[in-house]
């Protein structure tokens, strides 16, 4: 069969394209990760409550090099973990949950100790994540949870981790589900600030504006650009076009993992960007990711991916 020839108008294309590869949005950039970074997501989501210290321990103990998790805001003023701004049904019991109540519990309108009082160890157990223990946990401060993490380290005798914390923000919550997006990176900087932590912290959200944000708070903090998954015709331009966006200020690229194609993490990384996936699962996807030489792979299953990296190193697991 005779091969088709690839229209010139394409050809031409695919020149000019190739040729936007010298943009080094990540030119300067000192990596905070210098090996394979393995991030627990929420902690151990896959066997322990989300971002709550039980789990933030159990990733540790499993091996990661990075604790990911999320902050929202209290109305008095605290930097809390917690991925909704809001207490969920699905992992917490307490006062108004399950009542058929029509609007979920505002974090940002409950004091901190009030928000402390419920229960969020998935106390009936987790639905989608039957491996879950069910344990009494609460959702803990951000500079509680640091606290914790270097007194953990400091009586192992271990390295601390780096901290990748998302700002659960978006411009319609703003005053509703957090204050004003300047003032939640504020406060968020303010604690990483006080901990002795600062320089292993990455911020990362979903919100374009917090990146640019965390910049103008404090340049030496480091800032992820979260990507959901979407169809584009073009996973590499699109991963291009968002880095030309939002490179000045977020040097890694943390998508969906099926936004990703060896094309993208190739050109990502030539242009000093980074790649750390989320939320990656499934060990044959892990095996694939680290083909591609991804940075990084944020889990759900930190023990799962640290088992196969030490196999891929030739150590006995």
């Amino acid at each position: 069969m005779k091969r088709k020839q690839t229209p010139r108008i394409l050809q031409i294309v695919g020149i000019v394209w190739a040729l936007s590869h010298s943009i080094t949005w990540g030119q300067g950039f000192v990596s905070l990760q210098n090996k394979f970074d393995i991030q627990g997501h929420r902690g151990f989501r896959g066997k322990w409550p989300e971002n709550t210290w039980v789990g933030m321990q159990a990733a540790l103990e499993a091996g990661v090099t990075t604790l990911e998790m999320d902050v929202v805001m209290s109305k008095d003023c605290e930097v809390v973990l917690s991925h909704e701004p809001w207490m969920s049904p699905e992992i917490c019991e307490g006062p108004g949950i399950g009542e058929g109540n029509a609007e979920p519990l505002n974090l940002y309108r409950m004091d901190y100790a009030q928000i402390r009082s419920y229960d969020c160890g998935s106390p009936k157990g987790h639905p989608r994540f039957p491996q879950q223990r069910a344990v009494v946990a609460y959702k803990p401060l951000l500079r509680e949870i640091m606290d914790s993490v270097q007194a953990y380290c400091l009586g192992k005798g271990r390295d601390l981790p780096n901290l990748n914390i998302e700002i659960k923000s978006k411009a319609a919550w703003d005053g509703l589900y957090h204050p004003q997006v300047h003032d939640f990176v504020q406060a968020v900087v303010a604690v990483l600030g006080s901990s002795g932590m600062k320089e292993r912290c990455i911020i990362q959200s979903f919100d374009e504006r917090v990146p640019a944000l965390v910049w103008q708070v404090d340049s030496g903090l480091q800032s992820a650009c979260l990507v959901e998954y979407r169809r584009v015709w073009s996973r590499a331009y699109f991963a291009e076009k968002v880095m030309g966006t939002w490179g000045k200020h977020a040097k890694i690229y943390s998508s969906h993992y099926r936004m990703l194609s060896k094309r993208t993490v190739k050109q990502m990384q030539r242009s000093g960007v980074e790649v750390i996936p989320w939320t990656v699962n499934k060990p044959s996807m892990m095996k694939r990711l680290m083909r591609w030489k991804v940075n990084g792979i944020i889990t759900d299953y930190p023990d799962i991916l640290v088992s196969l990296r030490q196999t891929r190193a030739g150590q006995t697991p």
